[in-house]
């Protein structure tokens, strides 16, 4: 018969196993929370559905001496400070 042997815990290992056991579990749940914040601010940065852009047809003369000016079509681009911000489903 083998004989059994019993192990015999060190003072205080029990309460030690028990902190390690909190901190981890801690440090898990902060890790995922900082996580999910990464992912709610990069699910912030969604390319809007409102509206197309689109850049403005112009037409402009240029002129190189009196009286002999060229007409010239191209299209603009509107200031950022000029576009609506929005979120997604609405405008802010």
């Amino acid at each position: 018969m083998a004989a059994e042997y019993k192990r015999f815990e060190k003072p205080g290992e029990k309460y030690l196993s028990r902190i390690l056991l909190t901190l981890s579990t801690f440090i898990m749940y902060r890790s995922l929370t900082v996580a999910a914040g990464f992912l709610a601010l990069a699910h912030g940065q969604l390319v809007g559905t409102e509206q197309t852009e689109t850049h403005p047809g112009m037409t402009w003369q240029s002129c190189t001496a009196k009286g002999s000016c060229t007409s010239k079509s191209g299209k603009i681009v509107v200031d950022a400070n000029w576009r609506w911000l929005h979120v997604k489903g609405g405008f802010v």
